[in-house]
């Protein structure tokens, strides 16, 4: 079984400006207002740098600190007096053009995820203060992720000893006041289960489900989700439908189903391919990109301007080992040019399909510039090593805190095996068999 589901507390509030991005980003820049309205009140701590906010006489309030200011980007952390740092807040305040007016996100990330009712004034508290600011705030568009947990694999380590485990898996809900669109399915059958309650207790109709990956730990869990939910559709770049449809074939199933047995969905449902690429969620809309193969496989990515995030399938790994079976130099430089379209994006947040569950943030900038450092390395150790436990050995030693030796295990063998580069379907063959698994009996491969 997973564990339970993770709610990551990210806040965000998008508003419209009728004046040019340099005057609404002049309303920001300065720090020295708050925009708090006339009860509120905004103390100057260091000019530029650090204001104390209260929204009300007597409040405590809170102290926001600026780390970063950029070209239409204002981010900052924000903490209560005296509070203790589990309840800081990481903020985000984007500046950008949208007709001849002006658009601003503010968004927030907090370590642990806040109550309905917490979240709910932290958006208030937000929309308050860019009306104060001049703007008209747009309709609510909230971002829930779902975070499991480590899953035991059918297969032993590299050593032939101890279990592998396949990394964290996120699906993500994007919700306006009614409806709601879910980006990735889940695998087994117990998470898709237990993902449709999730959907269920958000009260929203779920519309569409967007796939960014054709493997199975993206899409396997569609099938039961859209039985539960049966006016919603499922769509995907072409190439990722494609990919899918191939991987529902018994000869896949049958692959997955060695690595999973007896916890894969008795039936499967591929997405279709969306000629458009862009999902209309009330008025707000999410981007879909083809960002072209990623470790041998199509990938793509949803952008959501109005959360100031990007959800990012395969592209992005938050910190947990990237699976790079499949890859040589030359897809792995691909990969790391696919990272500039994130960039471009600038988003505040990524959404990474693998990440660690104590990973403090979903910080965009950071991830990028990891996964940009960790592919360079693969390079230098490969260079450097001439077998696989050399290669694992090293990796560990420079990124020590990145979780799921499992997946850095099958890389390895991979990326050592003579030949053409191994696809996913050698992936059962990657990790020793855990013995008792000879005499497992053959399940339904429907």
């Amino acid at each position: 079984m997973h564990d339970p589901p993770v709610r990551r507390a990210h806040v965000t509030v998008a508003a419209r400006f009728d004046c040019s991005p340099s005057a609404t980003w002049s309303r920001f820049v300065d720090f020295a207002d708050g925009h708090v309205g006339p009860d509120g009140a905004t103390e100057l701590l260091a000019p530029g740098t650090s204001r104390w906010i209260r929204r009300l006489p007597g409040d405590l309030g809170v102290v926001e600190e600026r780390s970063r200011t950029e070209d239409g980007v204002v981010a900052y952390r924000a903490r209560v007096p005296g509070g203790s740092a589990v309840d800081d807040v990481d903020g985000v305040v984007r500046v950008s053009q949208e007709a001849e007016g002006s658009l601003v996100t503010w968004t927030t990330e907090a370590v642990t995820a806040p109550s309905a009712s917490e979240r709910e004034r932290v958006r208030q508290w937000l929309a308050d203060r860019l009306r104060t600011a001049g703007g008209t705030v747009l309709a609510p568009l909230t971002m829930d992720v779902w975070l499991g947990g480590y899953r035991d694999v059918a297969r032993t380590g590299l050593d032939g000893t101890g279990t592998a485990t396949w990394s964290p898996t996120t699906a993500t809900l994007v919700s306006g006041e009614h409806d709601a669109v879910l980006v990735d399915a889940l695998m087994t059958a117990d998470e898709a289960d237990a993902l449709v309650e999730w959907i269920r207790g958000s009260g929203k109709r779920l519309r569409t489900v967007v796939v960014t990956q054709g493997q199975a730990d993206h899409f396997f869990g569609l099938g039961r989700v859209l039985r539960a939910f049966p006016d919603a559709v499922a769509t995907a770049v072409a190439d990722v439908a494609t990919r899918a449809l191939d991987q529902t074939a018994p000869a896949h199933r049958s692959r997955w189903e060695s690595l999973f047995p007896g916890r894969l969905p008795g039936s499967l449902t591929a997405p279709t391919p969306d000629p458009a690429g862009v999902v209309d969620l009330e008025g707000h809309a999410l981007q879909l990109f083809d960002v072209g193969r990623i470790g041998d496989r199509p990938t793509s990515l949803v952008s959501v301007r109005h959360l100031d995030a990007v959800i990012g399938g395969d592209l992005v790994y938050n910190r947990v080992h990237p699976w790079l079976v499949g890859t040589d130099a030359d897809s792995r430089r691909s990969w790391a040019r696919a990272l500039d379209l994130v960039e471009a994006l600038r988003p505040a947040w990524v959404i990474a399909s693998h990440r660690h569950p104590a990973s403090r943030s979903d910080a965009a900038r950071p991830q990028v510039a990891a996964l940009r450092r960790y592919l360079g390395d693969v390079e230098t150790v490969l260079a450097d090593h001439g077998d696989a436990g050399g290669f694992v050995r090293e990796m560990l030693r420079r990124w020590p805190r990145f979780g799921n030796r499992s997946t850095l295990e099958a890389s390895a063998v991979a990326l050592y095996t003579m030949g053409p580069p191994p696809s996913e379907a050698d992936l059962p063959d990657l990790l020793p068999r855990r013995p008792q698994e000879e005499a497992d009996e053959p399940t339904d491969l429907v």
